[in-house]
């Protein structure tokens, strides 16, 4: 039984900690016609890509857009947030 247990709690742990990861995601997407970067957290692609300006917090949508994956820093330096 101790077998069992041992491995359900790191099944729970890396399951838990996948989902951490997967929320601290931060992106640069920069529109190519203005040069203008938005920062956000995350995005979607469906007839181009739509995401929440992290600064204005308003919806975005940009055909063609640029996206860079950035760090924490990065993001809370461009933001100040």
């Amino acid at each position: 039984m101790h077998r069992f247990t041992t491995g359900l709690f790191r099944t729970a742990a890396l399951a838990t900690l996948a989902i951490v990861a997967t929320g601290c995601s931060y992106y640069k997407i920069t529109d190519p016609t203005t040069d203008k970067a938005y920062y956000t957290e995350k995005y979607e692609s469906k007839d181009g890509i739509t995401f929440t300006d992290a600064t204005t917090e308003k919806q975005v949508t940009i055909q063609n857009a640029e996206i860079e994956d950035i760090t924490s820093s990065q993001f809370k330096a461009a933001t100040q947030k």
